[in-house]
């Protein structure tokens, strides 16, 4: 299961432990990062990499999902295996996706830019298993203000 950074995907927590179990399968929260390009210093073509900034980025973001699984399921937690996985959150899901049940996500909050490939929508044709998608309603999370205002608009 993908788990969002921003809004740590509580409720799709929720239902995909709730799931697991009922399944008896086993559940891994998946959190991507990437390891920022840094051009200071350095006159060749291609950035550069901080040395060990890959290691550093791994524990900070493997904490900070532990940390969103945990408040989310309390002492539940224990039962997911956590991982955080170098690389854009599509490659790495799409990846994760291979050999899994089913894969879990939150709906983007954030509109898309035009003419620019919806993020669930290639991962749901990248994906090697079933998509379950967490619709903001579902998972609690409000909406942005975007949405909001065309649901006022159509009444």
């Amino acid at each position: 299961m993908g788990v969002s950074g921003s809004s740590g995907s509580p409720m799709a927590l929720r239902w995909a432990l709730e799931t697991a179990r009922r399944l008896e399968l086993r559940l891994v929260a998946v959190r991507a990062y990437k390891v920022p390009a840094t051009s200071a210093g350095t006159v060749r073509p291609t950035p550069s990499r901080v040395a060990g900034s890959g290691d550093v980025l791994e524990a900070s973001t493997l904490a900070d999902l532990e940390a969103h699984v945990r408040a989310a399921l309390g002492d539940d937690a224990e039962e997911v295996e956590l991982r955080a996985v170098r690389g854009g959150r599509r490659r790495v899901l799409t990846a994760a996706s291979d050999g899994a049940a089913m894969l879990v996500v939150d709906a983007p909050r954030r509109r898309e830019l035009e003419g620019e490939p919806s993020f669930v929508r290639s991962l749901v044709y990248r994906a090697q298993c079933p998509v379950v998608i967490m619709p903001p309603r579902v998972s609690s999370t409000p909406a942005e203000p975007w949405v909001q205002g065309r649901r006022t608009a159509r009444g």
